[in-house]
């Protein structure tokens, strides 16, 4: 292999032959133009250990379209954090023997360290006394969190995919001290071919992760690839004499990984785990050990979206309980995985948290509809089902009105159609879900009343004589009076009769003493009017 495709460091200064930190195993040189590079077949004694269970590697079926498209898999945030959590980016620049140099820049990245080996010089960052790692360090004034996040979300590729690359192929991501005028210039290795040196075209992190990342999508969007799906020969190592199989590529994220990497382990690389074997080539191999190590199944969907949003709003939705459940309309359970549409919820100690999920056919996502409900309006809620939650959202409530679109589609054979969108009253700051039936008047905080057709028709014309409603309506079922209380009285009669206000006072209490609508009095016909109020027997004043 050419040299300039080996990076050398000592350990503690001394043998010149040792690498410090990360030990490559190369294997033969190959030709791959444009793209995939020194790293593949290596193999980093970095942890000896891995929890990904390699019997279920898959040679043809390495990552699912869908999680190779999971753009959404983190937020920036997110991803900051796990780079700074994967290195404690601890190592002292006096551990090695370099030197101080006036500071400069080599593609973005500042550099005031050098250290010599093998006729070459490699820079580095140092503050303080250490060195800078990748978490911690600035290219042309953009974080790597940064730049990895704007071309998941530019090209709708998983970060976690790109950061997988960032390892596999220059160790950028657990490194205490990487150079910038290597690791960093060829970060994920594109445009370096064995056969020549790295075009420089594509130097600088910022360029290799977008190129990595817009390659990636092209092989998923049904562009160029030299894998296509279905039988392909592919080798076990860039040493023809080390063989070859036929592999059913089964998806085009797996087309994809093989146009950057075109190597499949040999049984023994399986084997070895992380360690190297005779003819091995490890560059998709590792890239699913750390992608398994790190963020799980290359298969499933690992749906972050509720932790995203526990994250920003943690104070409020108290501790996540449980996992994310997602289901079809048919009300079955579903991992998204596959296009369609689900209806998405995330239990926490203080209420629930409710979505719409729609994946599309490229496997990308997008959530709308998300309502964190407590209280009454969660214990209703998770109680629907996605058909009923579909109507919600297809009615587009929000937070601040969903328990009266609760209240009705719990009464909705009483109340009927919805003739009426929510309104919220001037005088009383009610909220009205006018229906064809009866309609709903009330908040959140007092509940909501059914009203009769009639009586909301009186009340929304007297709003400010009656106030807020205080209870359901009530009838007589001799004389078929109904009647409704509100905070300034009653509106009393029924469609036959009329509807009226009566109000606490003299005349009021002169029509109980005559019992009502049951005495010589009967119904009111009509509202106080100059101080008298008509009924069926006479007219009661009080002047």
């Amino acid at each position: 292999m050419k040299e300039e495709n080996v990076i050398y460091r000592i350990i503690d200064g001394k043998g010149e032959n040792r690498r410090l930190d990360r030990r490559y195993v190369f294997i033969g040189i190959f030709v791959f133009i444009m793209i995939a590079t020194f790293s593949f077949l290596l193999t980093r004694n970095m942890r000896q250990t891995s929890a990904a269970d390699m019997s279920q590697f898959k040679a043809g079926n390495i990552m699912s379209d869908a999680v190779m498209r999971n753009y959404a898999s983190m937020s920036e945030t997110e991803i900051q954090s796990f780079l700074k959590n994967k290195n404690n980016c601890n190592k002292a620049a006096s551990s090695v023997k370099g030197s101080s140099v006036t500071p400069d820049k080599y593609n973005g990245v500042v550099y005031n360290y050098k250290y010599n080996y093998g006729g070459k010089t490699y820079f580095y960052h140092v503050e303080k006394g250490k060195f800078v790692c990748l978490a911690g360090e600035s290219f042309d004034g953009e974080s790597a969190a940064h730049i990895i996040y704007q071309a998941a979300q530019d090209y709708k590729i998983n970060p976690q995919v790109l950061i997988v690359l960032l390892e596999k192929e220059q160790g950028l991501i657990t490194d205490q001290w990487p150079n910038s005028n290597y690791q960093y210039r060829s970060a994920t290795g594109y445009g370096c071919p064995d056969t020549a040196a790295c075009d420089s075209k594509y130097y600088g992190i910022k360029n290799q992760i977008r190129k990595a990342a817009e390659l990636f999508d092209t092989v998923l969007s049904g562009g160029w690839t030299n894998y296509p799906i279905g039988w392909n020969d592919i080798r076990y190592s860039p040493t023809a004499s080390c063989g070859s199989s036929r592999v059913y590529i089964e998806n085009l994220a797996t087309s994809a990984l093989y146009r950057y990497t075109p190597y499949q382990p040999n049984a023994a690389a399986i084997k070895a785990g992380t360690g190297s074997a005779p003819c091995g080539a490890y560059g998709n191999r590792n890239f699913y050990i750390y992608f398994s190590d790190w963020f799980g199944s290359t298969q499933k969907v690992k749906y972050t979206y509720a932790q995203s949003y526990y994250n920003s709003n943690k104070n409020t939705t108290g501790n996540m309980i449980g996992a994310t459940s997602c289901k079809t309309l048919a009300n079955k359970e579903a991992d998204i995985s596959e296009a369609g549409t689900y209806y998405c919820s995330q239990k926490f100690s203080k209420g629930g948290l409710y979505w719409v999920t729609t994946v599309n056919k490229d496997g990308s996502r997008t959530e709308i509809g998300e309502q964190f409900l407590t209280g009454t309006a969660y214990n209703i809620y998770n109680t629907l089902t996605p058909e009923y939650r579909k109507k919600l959202y297809d009615m587009k409530v929000t937070s601040d009105n969903i328990l009266i679109y609760l209240t009705w589609m719990s009464n909705e054979k009483t109340l009927g159609p919805i003739k009426e969108d929510v309104t919220v009253h001037n005088d009383t700051k009610m909220q009205s879900l006018h229906c064809e039936k009866a309609s709903l008047v009330g908040d959140a905080s007092r509940g909501y009343f059914t009203l009769p057709a009639g009586v909301f028709e009186y009340w929304t014309s007297h709003e400010s004589l009656m106030g807020k409603p205080k209870s359901n309506v009530s009838q007589n079922s001799t004389t078929k009076m109904q009647w409704q209380e509100f905070e300034n009285g009653w509106i009393m009669g029924n469609d036959q009769k009329g509807w009226y206000a009566s109000i606490p006072g003299i005349i009021r209490n002169i029509w109980i003493k005559q019992n009502y609508e049951k005495g010589s009095l009967g119904f009111i016909q009509s509202d106080i009017i100059d101080g008298c109020q008509k009924y069926e027997g006479g007219q009661v004043c009080n002047k």
